[in-house]
Order: structure tokens, then C-alpha cells, then sequence
């Protein structure tokens, strides 16, 4: 027979106030240098300096941090449009993930990118394209109906 020692866990629940304290040090912090590690074979592993982050204008992330929002709100509710204090929090933290890290995934994936944004020239037209042919049937479906 084995004796199960019973533990207690307490629960740590972060305030509201250790949250928001969190996101005003992040917005404060300047951008850290990042190197990464090459693996060698039977060799030690060479940190080597990343390039240095790129300043991103904060405009234009805007589109991309409410993209996925907007279309949400269409689509589920209108409680799923960002508040203006949510959004600037978003696009200050974005543009500093994104000015530290673009370099290095621009290095990357530098053909997955272009392969990515070929691919969206190509499609998005055509769903716009499908859209109004959508429209335009259902259009003429409705006239036949009232005229008859």
C-alpha cells in the first residue's frame, strides 16, 4: 500500500495591475540585441551578431492589427473591434517585435516571404472577382423574382 502525500497548491493570480505594469516596461525597453547560436558539427556553438533591428513605422502595422479584428467583428460581433487603447497597445508592441525581428526573418525567409506575397497578388483578386460575380447572380436572381 503507498501513502499518497496530499499538497496543497495555492493559486497565484497576476493583478490587473502587475499586467498593466508588465506592458508599460515592455513599451519602456529599448530593443535587445539578439545573436543567435550555429550549430558545427563537432564543433562549439559560434554566436554570431543578428543585424541590427529596423525602426517600423507604426502606421504601417496598423492595417494588419486590425485586419483580423474587423473582420471578426463583421463576422461574430461588434465586441470584437478593438478599443482605441487596445489598438495603440497592440501596434507599440507589434512594431517592437516586428523592428527586432524583421532582419533575422527577412534573412530567413526571404523566399517563403516572396513566394507568400506572390500567392496574395494573385488570389486576392480573384476572390474580389468572385464576390461581384456572387453579387451580380444573386442581383439578377432578385430581379427575375420581382418582375414575376
Amino acid at each position: 500500500m503507498v501513502k499518497k502525500k496530499e499538497e496543497t497548491v495555492e493559486e497565484i493570480t497576476p493583478s490587473e495591475k502587475d499586467f498593466d505594469n508588465l506592458i508599460q516596461k515592455a513599451l519602456s525597453e529599448e530593443p535587445e540585441e539578439v545573436t543567435t547560436q550555429k550549430k558545427r558539427k563537432g564543433r562549439k556553438k559560434v554566436s554570431t551578431p543578428l543585424p541590427p533591428p529596423i525602426m517600423i513605422d507604426k502606421s504601417l502595422l496598423k492595417p494588419f492589427i486590425n485586419f483580423p479584428f474587423d473582420y471578426l467583428a463583421k463576422r461574430a460581433g461588434a465586441h470584437w473591434t478593438l478599443v482605441k487603447e487596445e489598438e495603440e497597445t497592440l501596434i507599440e508592441l507589434s512594431t517592437k517585435v516586428v523592428s527586432k525581428r524583421l532582419p533575422t526573418w527577412l534573412e530567413k525567409f526571404a523566399d517563403e516571404i516572396a513566394l507568400a506575397l506572390y500567392a496574395l497578388i494573385i488570389v486576392l483578386p480573384r476572390i474580389e472577382q468572385t464576390k461581384k460575380l456572387k453579387e451580380s447572380k444573386t442581383e439578377s436572381k432578385t430581379e427575375t423574382s420581382n418582375e414575376k
